[in-house]
């Protein structure tokens, strides 16, 4: 719904758009405003992070041995967790359109990085750590993109 009259004091009417803010400028946390898309793309930005500090290959820890590519999975994942706190925050009931897209294209990367990296590694090469890793990324890929798909 575009807009509507809401009745401001008796008597009088005014059109105001149902996402506006409140009168002090506020908006306050409303967890009405969070999609189930934005719920599982920070869980998967969880994911990911507990990945990092699981064990990439068979005989090395991923912090101990952090490449570009954790790097970029702690990042990634940092940054994909607070996106139901910010959609709870925003005043309109979507997030920041930028913020979601560069997070869809930057997860994208990721996946097809990771997936790389797991195909070329050999059988029984690779730790659990990579799995999780692999497991959150997918799982906030589809999320963030069905976030994403939601605003247009």
């Amino acid at each position: 719904m575009e807009g509507s009259l809401v009745p401001v004091n008796e008597g009088e009417e005014t059109d105001r758009d149902e996402t506006s803010v409140e009168n002090d400028g506020r908006s306050g946390f409303m967890p009405g405003r969070v999609h189930l898309s934005e719920v599982t793309v920070g869980i998967g930005g969880v994911v990911m992070l507990v990945g990092v500090l699981l064990g990439w290959s068979a005989d090395e820890g991923a912090i101990a041995a952090l490449s570009l590519l954790g790097l970029v999975v702690l990042l990634i994942g940092a940054a994909a967790v607070p996106v139901p706190l910010v959609a709870a925050l925003s005043p309109r009931t979507n997030l920041p359109m930028a913020w979601e897209t560069l997070l869809a294209g930057a997860v994208t990367l990721l996946a097809m990085a990771l997936l790389i990296r797991t195909a070329l590694t050999s059988a029984g090469g690779f730790g659990s750590g990579l799995l999780v890793v692999l497991a959150g990324t997918l799982l906030t890929l589809v999320a963030v993109w069905r976030s994403v798909a939601r605003e247009f």
